[in-house]
């Protein structure tokens, strides 16, 4: 065998070793998959503590989603796969916006503990302090991660969708 043969042999043994490796391919989550998901991970993040009305929207939306898709499948109406996907798209948005929001709200906390620690800023309750000065959210509940470094973040499949 010449040398170009056992190299072109060994190249496609390797080639075929790496696709038997990679397994098959999971399906693309739906988008009332994706919408679930980001639900569950504000729900383990406890963001409906600091965005109540946007976790509420967010399950409201997805229940609207899965009643537009059980319509779809059903035949009844012909829009209703399109509505199901919007429903689940504004449900996951929401969701992500309840869990940007809790992030946000545990730094701000977590900055005007540090502040206060470090005599920045005068050692009033966040509640007493003026809109003028700055406003700071109170400190989480006792047995919530006060710290992002706490609650572990993950990137929500988004299906190859632009954002």
């Amino acid at each position: 065998m010449s040398m170009q043969t056992r190299l072109l042999t060994s190249t496609l043994a390797l080639s075929l070793v790496a696709c038997a490796a990679s397994g098959p391919k999971q399906p693309p989550l739906t988008p009332l998959q994706t919408a679930q998901i980001a639900i569950s991970r504000a729900d383990e993040a406890r963001a409906g503590d600091y965005a109540n009305l946007d976790m509420s929207n967010a399950r409201a939306r997805l229940t609207d989603a899965r009643d537009a898709n059980n319509r779809a499948q059903q035949g009844k109406d012909p829009q209703a796969s399109e509505a199901s996907r919007q429903f689940a798209d504004e449900a996951r948005a929401d969701a992500e916006l309840a869990l940007a929001k809790a992030q946000l709200a545990r730094v701000q906390a977590a900055t005007f503990s540090l502040q206060q620690q470090m005599g920045l800023i005068p050692q009033a309750p966040p509640e007493t302090m003026t809109p003028e000065t700055e406003t700071y959210p109170s400190a989480p509940p006792p047995d919530m991660p006060s710290t992002p470094d706490e609650v572990p973040l993950q990137p929500l499949p988004n299906n190859g969708a632009a954002a």
